[in-house]
């Protein structure tokens, strides 16, 4: 399976389970666009920004997007919750702190 498939099959599973978090997405980009080696990275920060959408944020709506933008890949996953200062939670102490946000960092 290529990356778009398993971004469609993990949002359909990801809302059969959250079934009070509706998942917009908006791919605008082509499977031959996206490299071999980022297409494990997209996957996994998009993982790790659903569970942390499901875990933390109350949201029930979530905007995932994955375009091609001049040169690059971005990747976008925007939600309703409440939020966070990302500052702050990286000024936590690191073992107080879930690796989440830090291997999101890390992988990109």
């Amino acid at each position: 399976m290529g990356i778009l498939a398993i971004i469609a099959l993990y949002c359909r599973e990801f809302q059969a389970l959250y079934s009070g978090i509706r998942i917009e997405r908006k791919i605008e980009v082509q499977e031959d666009e996206v490299p071999e080696d980022l297409k494990i990275v997209v996957y996994r920060v998009m993982q790790e920004a659903l569970n942390n959408v499901a875990k933390h944020s109350k949201a029930d709506l979530v905007k995932l997007s994955l375009e091609k933008i001049k040169d690059r890949i971005e990747l976008t996953i925007k939600d309703n919750g409440r939020g966070f200062n990302l500052k702050e939670v990286f000024s936590i102490e690191s073992s107080h702190r879930g690796l989440g946000l830090a291997g999101m960092r890390e992988r990109t």
